[in-house]
């Protein structure tokens, strides 16, 4: 119920509606009001805005499709899917610690699983990788039942899950894909989950597979500078306590010089207890470490976090072995510090971005001008030139849709949401 509260509490008057949340909702509501069937999603990040773009799976337009059914439509319904796989993977959570890793304290390990900042932040805004954060638990589950056999179909299982993972982010399921190569019934359960891509790409001529190709041979590299791979070992597991933010920034209580300390000593820590750990476990900590610092070295500064949320509960299940070695007030400890920077986060209002409530408003006054023809929208507050957020509102209150959002030639109307006429003017 905590879990629940955090990522809802007061959701409308702090939930975001820009960038690719905007996009991606406005794509969503056109697909259920043209009643479409769509096997592709949102654009990857290689390639976006490019010559050549190409797509993620759909599945992330269904989840936040199915939220928006059951809000009546309110914009923040999209997070709905991914905190109902999340809060699913609770118990799942539990089970993994406790009957496959061996931890003492599972159920402390499932509050720090349950209120890390990570989580909560990830979980109140709608972005395709979110859902990984709860389906990556299932998935490790699956593959580290100790009954395992073929008769059961744990690792088929764990392969459809992989496969879901994959349509939400295709690099996001390379850890969990080294892990399970040597099993066909995994690959078996792959094909099964990633079948809305490879079904396109069989009725498409592999379009996927040579425009990822066409971007990555024509992709300008920069130099390779390993002290982001150093900086990268101990940046997800930052996140995770809420200690330092990855792409998507919050205020956070320790400052540059101190998360530089921190992090040496947190990485200390991660492998003095590493190097204790035995075969499988030993194995799975150097997968996650690894990971960590290979994706510092290919994002720099940025750090593409969303790459390691399928490792999300291993990175928990290494701190839990970490705060065992200083007992119950190492968990009370970390805890609070959790829930002061879930404090923040629940706090925290936009002061540079337009209110869901002013896009609404917005949205009615055109609906009450009654435009007929050709329309289109646009703002000139902080850069979405083609009004994603307000667009929205618009699919969903006003009977004649707005044009598409590269179509401005030969309209009737404008509409601009702005500061001032002034500024309209001036802009």
């Amino acid at each position: 119920m905590l879990t629940l509260f955090l990522c809802f509490f007061d959701i409308k008057k702090t939930y975001l509606l820009i960038e690719d949340t905007a996009r991606d909702s406005v794509r969503m509501m056109e697909i259920w009001q043209k009643k479409e069937l769509t096997l592709i999603g949102p654009p990857a990040s290689l390639g976006q805005r490019s010559e050549r773009e190409f797509y993620l799976g759909s599945l992330s337009y269904y989840l936040g499709i199915g939220g928006l059914v059951m809000t009546g439509f309110e914009v923040w319904g999209t997070i709905v899917g991914q905190v109902l796989i999340f809060v699913s993977s609770l118990p799942v959570f539990y089970l993994l610690l406790g009957k496959e890793l061996k931890v003492k304290e599972p159920l402390l390990g499932v509050l720090i699983y349950a209120l890390s900042p990570l989580v909560i932040t990830h979980m109140r805004f709608y972005w395709n990788p979110n859902a990984i954060i709860g389906l990556s638990t299932w998935f490790w589950y699956l593959i580290f039942r100790p009954t395992l056999k073929l008769r059961n179909g744990s690792f088929f299982w764990a392969g459809v899950v992989a496969g879901l993972i994959f349509n939400l982010h295709y690099m996001a399921v390379i850890p969990l894909v080294i892990w399970g190569l040597l099993s066909l019934e995994f690959w078996g359960g792959m094909v099964l989950g990633t079948a809305p891509i490879w079904i396109f790409e069989l009725r498409n001529e592999f379009f996927l597979s040579k425009t990822f190709w066409f971007n990555l041979t024509h992709r300008v590299g920069g130099q390779i500078d390993w002290r982001w791979f150093f900086d990268g070992l101990t940046r997800f597991p930052f996140a995770v306590l809420g200690i330092r933010p990855m792409e998507i920034g919050y205020q956070t209580f320790l400052g540059g010089n101190w998360q530089r300390v921190f992090g040496m000593v947190i990485l200390g820590l991660l492998i003095w207890v590493g190097l204790k750990l035995k075969d499988r476990q030993k194995k799975l900590f150097w997968l996650a470490l690894v990971s960590a610092g290979v994706v510092g070295l290919i994002s720099g500064g940025e750090y593409y976090g969303r790459y390691l949320l399928g490792l999300y509960p291993i990175f928990v299940w290494i701190l839990i072995l970490v705060l065992e070695k200083f007992g119950r007030v190492g968990f009370g400890m970390v805890l609070i510090l959790m829930l002061m920077t879930n404090l923040k986060i629940l706090r925290s209002r936009p002061t540079s971005y337009v209110l869901i409530e002013t896009l609404e408003r917005a949205s009615q006054l055109i609906k009450e001008d009654g435009p007929a023809g050709r329309y289109n929208l646009s703002e000139n507050i902080y850069g979405d030139a083609q009004a994603r957020g307000l667009r929205y509102f618009a699919w969903r209150n006003v009977a004649n849709k707005p044009e598409d959002e590269v179509s401005y030639g030969w309209l009737l109307a404008l509409y601009v949401l702005s500061p001032s006429l002034e500024k309209i003017k001036q802009d």
